[in-house]
């Protein structure tokens, strides 16, 4: 026979199931039938089967040469706060007016970053770097370059 109730518990209270604790970090969780579980992993796709943009980016003015720029974009999330993708661009100097934040892993190339009233800064393959959202300022492609990017959008 079961044991008796603790004091002051009624016998069929202490008798029912008691509801599972809910979940933690430890738990695995089940996705309701009706959604499909989310993707949070994205293989993004190479770009030699992509036609890339080659328009001139917002913001971006030639100041000397004749350089020529390739965006692909292969990913924005799905809240539409981050874009990623590669950025290429021949040699030749642009003045860049930034509205969002950027980080970069230069692939290949070098560039000379120069804020406006502000110090040159060198970077080439395989650096990485962040542009900051306000920063305003001349970018010299040295050589060319080919960067992979994230932009924060929001």
């Amino acid at each position: 026979p079961p044991p008796p109730p603790p004091l002051g518990v009624e016998p069929d209270v202490a008798n029912k199931a008691k509801t599972p604790p809910p979940p933690n970090r430890h738990t695995a969780q089940t996705p309701l039938e009706s959604e499909p579980p989310m993707q949070t992993v994205t293989r993004l796709p190479a770009t030699a089967d992509l036609t890339p943009s080659t328009d001139t980016l917002d913001g971006w003015l030639v100041t000397k040469g004749t350089p020529s720029m390739k965006t692909w974009v292969l990913h924005t999330t799905t809240d539409g706060t981050m874009m990623s993708g590669i950025w290429e661009c021949t040699p030749g100097s642009y003045h860049a007016t930034y509205t969002a934040y950027e980080y970069v892993v230069l692939i290949a190339g070098k560039i000379v970053i120069t804020p406006d009233g502000g110090t040159p800064v060198t970077v080439e393959a395989p650096d990485a770097f962040v542009i900051e959202k306000d920063f305003k300022g001349t970018w010299d492609i040295i050589e060319p370059v080919r960067k992979h990017f994230d932009f924060r959008l929001g």
